[in-house]
């Protein structure tokens, strides 16, 4: 009687004993990175909208990375190219224009002072800007009254870039 019926072995518990945090990590996790996706989405259709119906905004916007793309195009001239100090030139004044939503053809070395004290730009960073445009227009129709390379100007820049890119 006893080999009729066996002893039916239990299997091993493989339940989750009450209170442990097994699945809680990767589950809400997931779940909360969806989320910041879904607002990072909700955010940039926000922000293009914005800049889509706005002209103004979107020039302002894109004015650092315009004035990069100048400034790259010029490191490619050569040393003694007619083009360069003009680009220079052109890159800060529309960069200054498109923060300031102002014409670039209607700014001058004294419409662009004047312009960065009705905003409330610093003294010395109105000095070097003022200071950078003389310079250069020097250069550009006086060849050989300021003595600095190529190089030299495009360094020049993209430090007064940067620091007008903070305080506009």
């Amino acid at each position: 009687m006893q080999e009729d019926i066996r002893y039916i072995k239990a299997p091993e518990n493989d339940f989750i004993v009450k209170g442990a945090q097994q699945l809680v990590s990767p589950f809400w996790g997931i779940h909360i990175l969806g989320l910041l996706i879904l607002l990072g989405l909700a955010g940039f259709e926000y922000r293009s909208n914005q800049l889509q119906g706005n002209a103004d905004l979107r020039r302002s916007v894109q004015a650092m990375q315009q004035a990069r793309k100048r400034l790259k195009h010029t490191r490619k001239l050569a040393e003694d190219s007619p083009e360069l100090r003009s680009q220079l030139h052109q890159c800060i004044i529309g960069f200054i224009g498109a923060r300031l939503q102002v014409a670039e053809n209607a700014l001058d070395i004294a419409g662009v002072k004047s312009l960065l004290e009705q905003h409330a730009v610093p003294e010395d960073l109105i000095g070097e800007t003022e200071a950078f445009l003389h310079g250069l227009t020097m250069d550009r129709f006086a060849p050989g009254a300021v003595q600095r390379s190529a190089a030299e100007w495009i360094d020049v820049t993209h430090k007064l870039l940067q620091r007008l890119g903070r305080t506009l």
